[in-house]
């Protein structure tokens, strides 16, 4: 793989801006500069918090909750972003959580399910795929809140939620390009606590 030289367009929020890269190379993703990790409550279209549980190996670890019982760095994710050079694709983002003062990246596993890793999000990633990339989109044109976060391991896969016995968990869902599916629907909120 070869080193190249160009502008790399990147949406931050509703920011257009334009960094000369010489450092990415044409098939990873870099952690943006421009940009601190920001620290977000995310919710469901039915208001529902997710609550991540990374030091459970099976079951439900990343779930929706009715309110923010558990302490509340379990419901504070930090979105880190990433600069790429397919920005048609959306705006790269990592995501990790901090619990009992370990960090955990969240990421697609083999099985098809949300999993959590105690690591800390990596300056750089190789390859055009990570488990731990998803694309943040708009959920809808005109609607600045919500979003739909898509795997970069396989187009169309999307970060979800689905009914699991008292709780709705997080999972991953294929989704048809133009199909309006509310379960993919995130909203962000400031997060009540910040997590250094």
């Amino acid at each position: 793989m070869s080193v190249s030289k160009f502008m790399v367009p990147q949406w931050l929020e509703d920011n257009l801006w334009f960094e000369e890269d010489t450092e990415l190379d044409t098939d990873n993703w870099s952690r943006s500069s421009y940009s601190e990790p920001q620290m977000k409550i995310l919710q469901n279209y039915l208001n529902l918090v997710l609550v991540a549980y990374p030091e459970q190996k099976h079951g439900c670890i990343a779930r929706y909750e009715s309110t923010l019982i558990s302490p509340a760095e379990r419901g504070t994710f930090s979105l880190h972003y990433y600069r790429d050079n397919h920005p048609k694709h959306g705006m790269p983002v990592l995501f990790t959580v901090k619990v009992d003062n370990k960090k955990y990246l969240m990421y697609c596993a083999t099985n098809g399910t949300v999993q959590f890793r105690e690591e800390d999000a990596p300056k750089y990633i190789q390859g055009t795929t990570c488990e731990f990339i998803f694309y943040k989109k708009q959920f809808q044109p005109g609607v600045s809140n919500a979003f739909k976060f898509e795997s970069s391991l396989e187009e169309g896969l999307y970060l979800a939620f689905e009914k699991y016995g008292n709780f709705s968990k997080l999972i991953l869902k294929k989704v048809v390009m133009d199909e309006i599916d509310e379960t993919i629907k995130i909203k962000e909120g400031e997060a009540i606590v910040k997590i250094q």
